[in-house]
């Protein structure tokens, strides 16, 4: 796995995403990424990802609410995170705009999947 890759080879889920667009007086509107989400980019938290609190769109924070991706309101596993993510809008082109956020999340996930292996189990083993 090299900081350019783009995260969607292990994570075909969010291979549609769009981003949001807002602009004064118009309704938002979803547009094509720029260029995909690397490596790099969930490391420097500049993925477009938000966290539901902070996000500076209503839109984007109800949906991530609705869909329970901080699971807030019941425990879901890290691949059905990953499936309702891959449906909601980034808040920012990705590189664009440091932004704290689930990037954080989605790393330790990709980290599984291009390990096989659980991250607990992986930090066990090479810590």
């Amino acid at each position: 796995m090299k900081l350019s890759d783009p995260i969607t080879r292990w994570m075909p889920e969010l291979a549609n995403l769009k981003v949001e667009r807002r602009r004064d007086g118009q309704p938002p509107e979803e547009v094509a990424l720029e260029r995909p989400i690397t490596v790099q980019d969930l490391l420097r938290h500049t993925s477009g990802f938000a966290y539901s609190n902070a996000v500076p769109s209503e839109r984007i924070r109800d949906a991530y609410r609705e869909q329970n991706i901080e699971a807030g309101r019941e425990a879901i596993t890290g691949d059905e995170m990953l499936r309702r993510l891959g449906g909601i809008p980034l808040a920012f082109q990705p590189g664009t705009m440091f932004f704290y956020s689930i990037s954080t999340d989605v790393l330790g996930l990709l980290i599984e999947r291009v390990a096989g292996q659980r991250l607990d189990r992986l930090l066990q083993e090479r810590l």
